[in-house]
């Protein structure tokens, strides 16, 4: 090597010691779990030619069930729409399909049931009406109501007319020329109906419950994503309904499963195939308080150390408005004379009934001389036997009837969701109030259950820091809500509030929809009842996870790893979450050692400085 001699400067050499990961943020993802539906309008299903032909549902996924009861069915000839869904005489409509009988000709209404009074002759007139527009045409059939049950105003009177009249041809947008003639009548009704012939294309409409996604995890990144994956994003299809009510309150995904009935035993199969995914505000489409329940057991459970899930259960119940204390039965026996009601296959006191409660008749009763819906009960004698409080008027047996409170009054409203809360007790199940909220639906405005504020929560839950708190904090997609503070007094919403309820609110008529305050159930501290601090800690627990995990097993425990790796690394954690807003400056690492009684596993403890919601803030006035 040649000897050199470097020319005299200053020299500056970088070492770089262990680094402080970058914060990747893990997704406090929203999931939402409920029932999926194929719902298809007026789609192609073949054509008919006056033969019996069974059509198949159009486009009907796999193992998706048609619900019958929402299945219309149109005939098609040329611009002529005819409604046949009841209209198939010795055809059928059917989960498998629908059946066209092999002799149809379908009918349909083009002028509506109006009153009107005739002048004798082939001249039709009604002043009221445009034939024109509603596309009258030479061959309908104009008919008059002869049958007084079937008019529909008041002061009509039953038509004289004989038999049904052929429209020859349509003179003007109020006048008919008709055979055979018509006789002079006065306030008389009519319609104007059209007969098709035996052929034409053949339209369905139908609803199927869908579950082909059953225990499959979507992630929807946009609401053409969740269309595409789900179907229409419509109330009558709860999933995607759900889903893109939440993706308007977040910029993340949002993930969802169907279930493949409405049972509790559904809901758990669906949470069983959850439990290796990771999401964090799960959503049940329903208020069956059964499912919520299992819900409760599964954030818990997963949230658990060991189990590495920390999640959280948004729900919502249904208001009580009354309590049923006994359902239907078809048993009840009274005595003539007598105050006593009897039952053989009751269990009055097993079930609770109450002195004041109802006897509810499927069929007014007699009672004192009068015929009831409904009598109080006076006292509970025995689980079959109860004293009402007046006499039945005759010995009558295999009376239908249950057994109610009186309705509640408002008070008594609060006070059941308050005890509803307090029945969770849980900072892991928030109880998302009223509900019913109300939707914008184009032209008109819908009820839908309060389940859609709940997946509105779990949405922003995912797209927004996890410090940041909701009380007051104005959500999108609404419109109004019912049973909330224009139902409520301040005083009443503040008994509500005592059982850890998430009330939604709207100050006034067309104000977003706001929360009252962002409460969990687990009133009793205020770290365990303000959704911000729960969802802050879960999420401080999920990015200490994620990005110490990679040191887990390459490693030894050493002087050197703990000082120069494990607490460099959580240090640099602290201080990318405190940068961020999420925890306060003051938190710090308080122990980092080697465990005494385990010597392969490092405790770490650190105390978290939490930032707290601005809930209150007191002024004092001195004069």
């Amino acid at each position: 090597m040649v000897d050199t001699l470097q020319k005299p400067d200053v020299t500056v050499t970088q070492e770089f010691g262990p680094q402080s990961p970058s914060l990747i943020r893990p997704l406090l993802e929203a999931c939402l779990v409920g029932p999926c539906f194929q719902i298809e309008t007026k789609k192609l299903a073949g054509s008919y030619f006056g033969a019996l032909v069974t059509f198949q549902y159009p486009g009907k996924k796999t193992g998706a069930v048609v619900s019958v009861a929402d299945v219309e069915v149109f005939l098609q000839q040329g611009t002529d729409e005819f409604d046949v869904t009841d209209q198939l005489p010795g055809g059928s409509i059917l989960v498998s399909g629908v059946t066209f009988p092999a002799t149809f000709a379908p009918t349909k209404t083009v002028r509506t049931q109006t009153q009107v009074s005739t002048v004798a002759g082939s001249t039709f007139e009604d002043e009221s009406a445009d034939f024109v527009a509603a596309g009258i045409r030479p061959g309908d059939v104009l008919s008059f109501i002869t049958n007084a049950l079937d008019l529909i105003e008041l002061d009509s009177v039953v038509s004289t007319q004989a038999g049904s009249f052929i429209v020859l041809n349509v003179l003007s947008a109020t006048e008919l020329e008709v055979t055979p003639v018509l006789i002079d009548e006065n306030k008389v009704e009519y319609k104007i109906e059209r007969t098709g012939t035996q052929t034409g294309d053949v339209l369905i409409t139908y609803k199927a419950r869908r579950i082909d996604g059953v225990d499959v995890f979507f992630e929807h990144q946009t609401l053409e994503d969740a269309v595409a994956e789900l179907g229409p994003a419509v109330p009558e299809n709860p999933l995607a309904y759900a889903v893109s009510i939440a993706l308007q309150h977040t910029d993340s995904v949002v993930s969802s499963t169907m279930v493949g009935g409405d049972t509790a035993n559904d809901y758990s199969d669906a949470l069983e195939f959850l439990e290796s995914k990771d999401v964090y505000g799960m959503v049940p489409l329903t208020q069956d308080p059964a499912v919520h329940q299992a819900f409760q057991q599964h954030v818990r459970q997963l949230s658990e150390p060991i189990r590495k899930r920390e999640r959280i259960a948004l729900i919502s119940a249904e208001q009580a408005a009354k309590t049923i204390y006994q359902e239907e039965s078809t048993t009840g026996e009274t005595g003539a004379a007598s105050d006593l009601f009897n039952d053989a296959n009751a269990k009055f006191i097993t079930n609770g009934v109450q002195v004041g409660s109802l006897l509810v008749f499927d069929a007014p009763q007699g009672y004192d001389g009068d015929p009831v819906d409904s009598i109080p009960i006076k006292a509970i004698i025995s689980e079959t036997q109860v004293q009402t409080s007046v006499n039945a008027d005759g010995t009558t047996v295999g009376i239908t009837y249950t057994v109610e409170s009186r309705p509640y009054t408002k008070f008594q409203k609060a006070l059941n969701l308050q005890n509803l809360g307090k029945a969770y007790n849980d900072r892991r199940v928030t109880q998302v109030q009223p509900d019913i909220a109300v939707v914008s639906l184009g032209s008109e405005n819908a009820d839908v259950p309060g389940h859609f504020l709940a997946a509105a929560i779990a949405g922003l839950i995912s797209g927004s820091s996890p410090s940041q708190g909701f009380t007051n904090f104005p959500f999108a997609g609404f419109v109004g809500l019912k049973n909330s503070n224009l139902t409520y007094s301040e005083e009443q919403l503040s008994i509500i509030a005592a059982g850890g309820i998430f009330m939604f609110i709207q100050e006034t008529p067309g104000a977003p929809v706001t929360p009252r305050h962002q409460l969990t159930t687990a009133v009793g501290a205020v770290e365990t009842r303000e959704l911000s601090i729960v969802k802050t800690v879960d999420f401080v627990a999920k990015v200490i996870r994620s990005r110490i995990r990679h040191l887990i097993g390459i490693n030894n425990i050493t002087d050197s790893f703990l000082n120069n790796v494990l607490r460099p690394q959580t240090n640099g954690i602290i201080e990318d979450l405190v940068s961020d807003r999420i925890i306060g400056r003051n938190t710090k690492i308080t122990r980092l050692e080697q465990s005494a009684a385990q010597p392969d596993t490092v405790e770490v403890d650190i105390q978290l400085e939490i930032l707290y919601p601005v809930n209150f803030i007191n002024y004092t006035l001195f004069i």
